[in-house]
């Protein structure tokens, strides 16, 4: 992963909003499809090796 590349999501305020300023007769259950890619070692930024969660 380049250094350029953001460290974490980036949030859609405008998508957020419209869930919640629904009204009750609108609302209801929605599907939800996670695209992110997780790193095989943590990086917590301070150049540290951390271990994966697998093998915590």
């Amino acid at each position: 992963m380049s250094s350029s590349a953001p460290r974490y999501g980036i949030i859609n305020f405008d998508m957020m909003k419209t869930w919640f300023g629904r009204a009750p007769e609108q609302d209801g259950p929605f599907w939800s499809l996670n695209l992110m890619k997780y790193r095989d070692v943590a990086d917590c930024g301070d150049a540290t090796a951390r271990p994966s969660g697998v093998q915590l």
